[in-house]
């Protein structure tokens, strides 16, 4: 039995689903039976999986699974090594992170780039799991529209997808307040209208505070939110690259193309293995070129989602995890 111990058990947070919850029933049906760790029962599970999760209680789960004989899988998706905002309220957040490190038997990650930044002896790279968005059709052709003067009149339906974020360190709306010139520098050539679906309209109205083209925010609802996604025709993702976001996993981007909307991205690490279905340099001209090639949109949509159902399907995720399981307790000894 794995006992996965997820630093929150919502489901509306990206990392529970794809790095605990659908992992988790992805490998009860190949055979590998799972569930959320039960703090009083330390010794029901032969891997005990932290993911994210290093508070004292989680800390006290893990040693006392490992005094059990479980091995212990430490999960990290994120830079948590570097100061952050919560450090000033909690000053022994990076002592325990430190602690756990010492009690796992290996850290998974989310990235080569990630990776790195890891100092630990057996280090893995464990995919997002690629969320299962098949019954999700989307609203007809690419252009939403029967003509070409039709779509000129409308314009362009952009958006913009991802966590509010933060300052300390950067990454979320901040990203997308960076593009803003650029965006108000195409609506002067093309009309465009921009759906933000993010967690916070208060942290969306900043961003995009005198934002010279129409734009709507749009709550993040784990049940609307494919639907409000697959609408668009370009997925902007821009990143600016440092220490915190160049660990970051190819999630969004490959949300994006596997609900058949075409992604114009910075080039992050993770997202260059997907290159040749993305345009990459969020600019005013990279993204009308891309708006106006219908066919080269529709072409990289379709050899994406061709690709995605090959290789980033269930098998993906069990096949890795269960790579770090048997690493961790060969590990463990």
């Amino acid at each position: 039995m794995i006992g996965w111990r997820p630093h929150t058990t919502s489901t509306n947070t990206a990392s529970t689903r794809l790095r605990c919850v659908l992992p988790m029933r992805y490998l009860a049906s190949a055979g590998t039976p799972g569930e959320f760790a039960d703090q009083s029962q330390p010794g029901r599970y032969s891997v005990l999986v932290a993911e994210k999760a290093y508070s004292e209680a989680d800390l006290d789960l893990a040693t006392r699974a490992r005094a059990s004989g479980a091995a212990v899988v430490f999960d990290l998706c994120d830079n948590h090594f570097l100061p952050r905002d919560e450090d000033r309220k909690d000053p022994a957040r990076r002592e325990r992170l430190a602690r756990m490190l010492s009690l796992a038997d290996v850290v998974t990650t989310c990235s080569d780039e990630l990776a790195r930044r890891i100092d630990h002896p057996r280090v893995l790279v464990v995919d997002d799991t690629l969320e299962d968005w098949s019954a999700v059709k989307p609203p007809g052709p690419i252009t939403h529209f029967r003509n070409f003067r039709a779509r000129m009149q409308r314009g362009a339906r952009l958006v913009w997808f991802g966590a509010g974020g933060r300052i300390d360190p950067p990454f979320g709306l901040v990203d997308l307040e960076r593009i803003r010139p650029e965006l108000d520098t195409l609506h002067k050539r093309l009309p465009i209208v921009l759906d933000v679906i993010t967690d916070s309209r208060d942290r969306a109205q900043e961003t995009l505070r005198g934002a010279q083209f129409p734009w709507r925010f749009v709550r993040w609802r784990l049940d609307t939110f494919p639907h409000m996604l697959a609408r668009a025709e370009i997925a902007l993702l821009p990143v600016k690259i440092h220490e915190f976001t160049v660990g970051k996993s190819a999630n969004r981007v490959l949300t994006a193309l596997a609900l058949g909307v075409p992604v114009v991205a910075d080039p992050l690490a993770s997202y260059r293995p997907l290159e040749r279905f993305v345009r990459f340099g969020c600019t005013a001209d990279t993204i009308e070129a891309y708006w106006r090639d219908e066919a080269a949109r529709e072409r990289d949509v379709e050899a994406a989602r061709a690709h995605l159902k090959l290789e980033w399907g269930p098998e993906r995720a069990v096949r890795q995890w269960s790579q770090a399981f048997t690493e961790a307790r060969r590990a463990r000894g």
